[in-house]
């Protein structure tokens, strides 16, 4: 169980920390929090986004920055399990019946979130805690 409110982050804000002139605010906001938590899900969309660039120093030196980062959240992964799948999908069907888009990727860190009960930070814009559909 955990101690204190969890907050999940979000592919964008690991990828703002990736960035070699990332916001420093961004940084600070993630190393003051007490409980960082990472969806795998994020893991799957960082690893799409460094196979997709062309061979070179910059793509080994993002695959080496992931690398930390999965050492770093290690022990503060929320894997994907069943009732994540099923909530990601009852989220998606939700969106797609308002109307709106939800991929499947977003809609598996919005159901991690969900489930840990953490506020989900995503991008730098603020906090959401999957109300709206702004995953």
């Amino acid at each position: 169980m955990l101690t204190s409110r969890a907050t999940l982050l979000d592919t964008n804000v690991l990828s703002e920390l990736l960035t070699p002139k990332g916001d420093p605010k961004v940084l600070a906001f993630v190393e003051a929090l007490a409980n960082p938590l990472v969806s795998v899900v994020v893991f799957h969309e960082l690893a799409y986004g460094v196979e997709m660039m062309p061979a070179g120093i910059k793509r080994a030196r993002l695959s080496a920055a992931i690398e930390t980062f999965r050492n770093r959240f290690l022990e503060r992964m929320v894997a994907v399990d069943i009732e994540i799948a099923e909530i990601a999908g009852r989220l998606r069907a939700g969106e797609a019946r308002s109307g709106f888009a939800l991929d499947a990727p977003d809609a598996f860190i919005a159901a991690s979130a969900l489930t840990v009960s953490a506020a989900s930070r995503h991008g730098t814009s603020g906090i959401s805690n999957g109300s709206g559909s702004n995953w």
